[in-house]
């Protein structure tokens, strides 16, 4: 129910029991002080939204819902025992909240908070640009996920036992991340003082770690981990063994020296990682990116046609071909896509851009400024 509290009939409107309730036009706190108290009892789901001149939340005792963004003066929320959604985002001016014993599901982000109290029942927690939150409750039980991106003074997580996604880009003072055992995704790119990750995640299978500067390990316990992300990481010399890594983005680890042989990968980017000097046998790649990779021996690039070859190379490669070029674009029934198809399919184009990676010509196309392509699959028999 939509009530517009400028109507001269807002005060004689019938509100059912556990009524929800959305109110629009507000004017002053007063207006909405005296429709409030008036239905006190019948209110579960009240929306308030960017209403610049409310301070204060009042007491509505059987309040299950609560959503109150965009509330720029907003101050204060009362204690409120049924509560179990609240949504007080974009709330600069709030710095604190009452406890609430039956909440399950908190979105405050650009909010005031310096702290976020302990709430057992919570499962889902968005706290993204807090600017001032600088600590989470050592006890949230059963929380399933965690949002907590650019908030600038958060210094570490807590230990939670139920968590399985972990969201915390950019929080430049993070330094611990604590035991999360059920944790299945964690991004915490560009937190620049995150020195280690925890080492029993058991069930971890996405990690992205990009730019974490002071990070100079890989735990080898992620047994389950299958999206390895951690390019611009300047101190790894090494990744671990995991056997069921299936993508590795690594660029611009500009020390890491060694990948080990992966049974499962199919993709990798080790673009600008200067110190490799060889890659392993990885039997099931199929995309591969190695530019400015400077000191990669050729005899080691697990190039096989009959596996993968660069789009890039093959179109160099028919430069060298130019009798073919007639072949392929004599044909009006040919499209971009299908290009593609055609040139795995001739044999002395293969030959020649074999030869061309071999002898690193494709870095030529690189120079150039072009940035090569995942590989593709080809067709040759």
């Amino acid at each position: 129910m939509t009530i517009d509290i400028t109507s001269e009939n807002y005060l004689t409107i019938n509100i059912p029991v556990f009524s929800s309730i959305k109110i629009i036009n507000l004017l002053t706190q007063n207006q909405l002080r005296v429709f409030l108290e008036q239905n006190l009892y019948n209110i579960g789901s009240l929306e308030i939204v960017e209403c610049d001149w409310l301070t204060e939340i009042p007491v509505l005792p059987n309040l299950t819902n609560l959503d109150c963004y965009r509330c720029y003066s907003l101050t204060s929320i009362p204690e409120l025992p049924l509560l179990t959604t609240l949504n007080c985002s974009h709330c600069p001016n709030l710095q604190y909240l009452p406890p609430f014993p039956e909440l399950q599901e908190l979105l405050c982000s650009d909010t005031g908070l310096i702290t976020i109290p302990c709430y057992p029942k919570l499962n889902k927690l968005y706290c993204d640009r807090c600017s001032e939150l600088q600590s989470l409750s050592q006890s949230y039980p059963l929380l399933r996920e965690l949002y907590c991106s650019l908030c600038k003074e958060l210094f570490s997580i807590p230990d939670l036992p139920k968590l399985t996604t972990l969201v915390c880009e950019a929080c430049t003072t993070l330094k611990t991340i604590g035991e999360l055992p059920n944790i299945s995704i964690i991004q915490c790119g560009g937190c620049s003082n995150l020195s280690s990750l925890p080492e029993n995640l058991p069930l971890l299978t996405k990690l992205f770690c990009n730019n974490c500067y002071k990070l100079n390990i890989i735990p080898s316990t992620y047994k389950k981990l299958e999206v390895l992300v951690c390019y611009g990481n300047n101190k790894l010399t090494s990744l671990p063994y995991l056997p069921n890594l299936g993508l590795i983005n690594c660029k611009k680890c500009q020390f890491l020296e060694t990948i080990p042989s992966l049974p499962k990968l199919t993709t990798l980017d080790c673009s600008q990682c200067t110190m490799l000097d060889m890659l392993p046998p990885l039997p099931n790649l199929e995309n591969l990116k190695y530019v400015g990779c400077d000191n990669l021996k050729p005899e080691t690039i697990p190039i096989d046609l009959n596996k993968t070859i660069s789009l890039d190379v093959l179109i160099y490669a028919l430069e060298y071909n130019s009798a073919n070029i007639n072949k392929i674009f004599s044909n009006k029934k040919i499209g971009t896509k299908n290009i593609i198809s055609v040139l795995q399919t001739m044999p002395e184009i293969l030959d020649q851009a074999n030869m061309m990676v071999r002898s690193r010509c494709f870095k030529i196309i690189g120079d150039s400024g072009t940035t090569l392509p995942f590989l593709v699959k080809s067709h040759k028999k």
